[in-house]
């Protein structure tokens, strides 16, 4: 035999400290990279309109544009489906599935989200907001908003209000 032949050894394994080491190592880079993951999808998924938009047919995408840009407008299914190119029925199947709800609602949904706030940050007569916000009147809006948040846009905005400025009011 010649004498590189028995210089030879096999290669050491790791000692068990080193690779509980090692392991550990990799459960902490593990956890981390979880944890940024975890920090991302949630913030993904806060964002109102992040999730949805991600994963939704371009269509739909354009549709949302147009409902989130002219809410205050009265949109027919039919008006819709032709600026996006689709049938009525096929743009409310791809909308219903990609966003859980129809057209319709998501308009109503966020007509009801802008009523909230200048409900609460406005003197805007009720009126006057119901008007912006598209509807055919006043008493359509307080009933839609009735039916949506249980109250009144006026006992809403007088909830809304900090005690003393309702207390302003009534003086």
């Amino acid at each position: 035999m010649s004498s590189a032949a028995s210089d030879y050894s096999p290669p050491s394994r790791p000692s068990s400290a080193s690779s509980a080491s090692a392991l550990s190592f990799a459960r902490e880079g593990l956890s981390a990279a979880l944890d940024v993951l975890l920090v991302e999808a949630t913030r993904v998924l806060a964002a109102p309109q992040a999730a949805p938009v991600l994963l939704a047919h371009p269509a739909v995408i354009a549709t949302r544009g147009l409902l989130d840009a002219h809410y205050d407008r009265r949109w027919s299914l039919d008006q819709l489906a032709a600026r996006v190119g689709l049938s009525p029925k096929h743009l409310h199947g791809l909308f219903s599935r990609d966003l859980g709800v129809t057209p319709h609602r998501y308009q109503l949904e966020r007509r009801m989200g802008r009523a909230q706030e200048l409900l609460t940050t406005t003197d805007l007569p009720v009126t006057t907001i119901a008007f912006e916000l598209g509807f055919g009147s006043s008493q359509q809006f307080s009933r839609t908003h009735r039916r949506q948040f249980g109250t009144t846009p006026r006992a809403h905005r007088q909830r809304s209000r900090p005690t003393s400025a309702r207390h302003d009011e009534m003086s």
